[in-house]
């Protein structure tokens, strides 16, 4: 195989592999109890705002490290505009997506699939993530994401 195949093969195989980094920042008011080292989704191919169709299924990843310890979480996802929990997740033990017990300082990955419901509107928001300790809510760790739905 030629230099330039092998070069054009891994280029291609990148693409791929970084395809589902997504843009997120953290919120605003939410104090250093956790940080999030990176979100990818599912598909999205664009790292600015992705893109999720109605009707089609969507895989929702986060790496993070918090800085506290506890064996029960609880999470939900938000728009951000309203604070209204996103419809087809809800609020969830977020034991059932990620390794129970966290422990501080050690990084962990919270895995979620969920379908892009045919109801929910076309348009951009933000989704905003919290991941929380039930036992004390102030330590959580939180971002938010741009997306937009399309038909």
């Amino acid at each position: 195989m030629s230099r330039k195949v092998a070069l054009v093969l891994f280029v291609a195989v990148l693409v791929v592999v970084t395809a589902d980094i997504a843009n997120f920042s953290t919120c605003d008011d939410v104090d250093d109890s956790c940080s999030i080292n990176q979100l990818r989704i599912t598909p999205c191919r664009s790292k600015k705002t992705c893109i999720l169709k109605k009707g089609n299924n969507v895989s929702m990843e986060f790496d993070y490290t918090p800085k506290f310890s506890t064996t029960k979480l609880k999470t939900a996802v938000y728009w951000a505009d309203t604070g209204a929990i996103f419809p087809d997740l809800g609020m969830a033990d977020g034991c059932a997506f990620t390794t129970c017990p966290v422990e501080s300082g050690q990084a962990a990955t919270l895995s979620y699939h969920l379908l892009i419901g045919k109801k929910i509107p076309v348009g951009t928001y933000t989704f905003k993530w919290v991941l929380w300790n039930e036992e004390n809510e102030a330590q959580r760790c939180c971002f938010k994401t741009p997306v937009q739905i399309r038909k």
